[in-house]
């Protein structure tokens, strides 16, 4: 899967999957909103999440080795632990 992200993102490159990650997140939010008024499956929903999340895979792996983005998912995710932890959600 890997190898497929990375032919994908070099073919295209970053400023094209930068906009087609903005349409597929409208769509995944399309998906969300439908789901909540019942009128959407799970299926749909679950597609929409796996085309956010190759095109953040193609994203990062255009990023390059430099970029900072787990840095910034692990403080992400330490500053919600402890929102939790301390009531303060």
């Amino acid at each position: 899967m890997e190898e497929d992200i990375k032919f994908i993102a070099n073919h295209y490159g970053l400023i094209h999957q930068l906009f087609k990650l903005s349409e597929e997140s409208e769509e995944l939010n399309e998906a969300i909103e439908g789901f909540f008024d019942a009128n959407d499956s799970i299926d749909h929903l679950q597609e929409e999440i796996a085309d956010v999340k190759i095109m953040i895979a193609q994203i990062e792996y255009l990023l390059g080795k430099d970029n900072i983005i787990k840095d910034y998912v692990r403080a992400k995710l330490d500053r919600q632990i402890e929102r939790i932890s301390t009531g303060d959600e």
